[in-house]
């Protein structure tokens, strides 16, 4: 099975500023898990759309933030979109711990 991989930079704009970055076709994204802070990231629209039409929710992602040297594996734990228009609005990445179960405590 071939790696899925998806390239993200960090974000500095956040909150209700985001909708610009969603008119510059990129969509707003946070990593988290037990071991690692939240990082708010932002990721082209293009790419994550088909990285979630390849992978969904179930398929490991590498994902490779900014100019760091490491990819960080990571499952598609949620994925907010316009009731109405279907857009994407907001995604979710799941960094879980080595030999641990696919999705965090409590799903």
């Amino acid at each position: 099975m071939e790696e899925i991989e998806l390239k993200a930079e960090k974000r500095s704009i956040l909150g209700k500023k985001v909708k610009r970055l969603r008119r510059e076709g990129l969509i707003p994204a946070i990593l988290y898990g037990p071991e690692t802070a939240p990082i708010p990231l932002q990721v082209k629209e293009r790419d994550i759309e088909s990285i979630l039409a390849k992978a969904g929710t179930k398929r490991p992602i590498a994902l490779k933030i900014g100019e760091e040297k490491t990819r960080r594996k990571v499952l598609v734990l949620e994925v907010q979109r316009d009731v109405i228009s279907d857009k994407l609005l907001h995604v979710d990445f799941y960094e879980r711990r080595p030999n641990a179960s696919p999705l965090p405590e409590g799903e």
